[in-house]
């Protein structure tokens, strides 16, 4: 299949075309990663997305994205496929993907170094989405909030 959804709702993943959701942003031409470019306090970054990732990730080494941040005292640690790597707690502020906009996202700092090929990793499960497409052959990702149904609803009833 060229392209798969993911329906957080239903909690099943589609293989196939899909209907186009109405927010999509292009993708690098990557053969095994999909790396979208993403803004944060309108500052250009490459973020790697993690549709199993819970939380985003930003590196201690990577852009200061968090100069206005305050992190928490609460530190800890992050699983990953590798093992554990310690972090801190902080906010992501009006993060961007296409026309789709984030005013707040709770992300972890890492203190690994940043891979050279993407800036932060874009933990999915942390967007509150309904339902997330990749269309990998006109390499665009398409994104519904859950918000954007509930807001459109009311809207109809008044």
């Amino acid at each position: 299949a060229r392209s798969c959804a993911i329906d957080f709702e239903r909690q099943v993943m589609v293989f196939g075309p899909c209907a186009g959701l109405p927010a999509s942003a292009p993708f690098e031409p990557d053969p095994t990663l999909v790396v979208v470019k993403a803004w944060v306090r309108d500052q250009a970054i490459r973020m790697l997305v993690d549709s199993g990732a819970a939380t985003s990730c930003l590196f201690e080494d990577g852009p200061k994205l968090w100069q206005y941040r305050r992190i928490t005292e609460r530190r800890g640690s992050t699983p990953h496929m590798g093992g554990n790597t310690d972090s801190s707690e902080a906010p992501l502020r009006a993060l961007r993907i296409g026309p789709m906009e984030w005013k707040e996202l709770t992300a972890m700092v890492l203190d690994n170094h940043r891979p050279e090929r993407w800036d932060a990793v874009l933990g999915v499960g942390s967007l509150g989405l309904k339902c997330i497409h990749f269309d990998f052959e006109r390499r665009i990702l398409s994104l519904l909030k859950y918000r954007m149904q509930r807001i459109e609803a009311s809207k109809k009833a008044d």
